[in-house]
C-alpha cells in the first residue's frame, strides 16, 4: 500500500488588520519586498512593492489591512491597504 503524494493545497485568502510593529524591506530578485510584523502577532507578512505605492512610507504605528495566503510557511500578501 503506497501513500498518495499529497501536497498541501494553498490556504484560501485570509484578512488581517492591525498596527505595524516592525517593517523592513529587501530587494528579492530585483523587486522590493516588504516584511511586516503586526502588534500582538508573531507572524511575518511578505508584500511586494507592486501591491501598494504607500509601502515605502509605512512605519511602525501605522494601521494596515492585509489580505494574504499562507504558501510554504510564508504569509504572502495579495493586497495591502492603509
Amino acid at each position: 500500500c503506497t501513500m498518495p503524494n499529497l501536497s498541501p493545497a494553498p490556504d484560501s485568502a485570509k484578512n488581517i488588520e492591525g498596527t505595524i510593529s516592525a517593517i523592513s524591506s529587501a530587494v528579492v530578485e530585483g523587486n522590493t519586498t516588504y516584511y511586516i510584523m503586526l502588534e500582538g502577532n508573531d507572524s511575518i507578512f511578505i508584500a511586494d512593492i507592486s501591491l501598494n505605492n504607500k509601502l515605502p512610507f509605512a512605519v511602525a504605528g501605522d494601521t494596515i489591512k492585509i489580505s494574504y495566503r499562507t504558501i510554504e510557511d510564508n504569509n504572502t500578501a495579495e493586497s495591502v491597504e492603509f
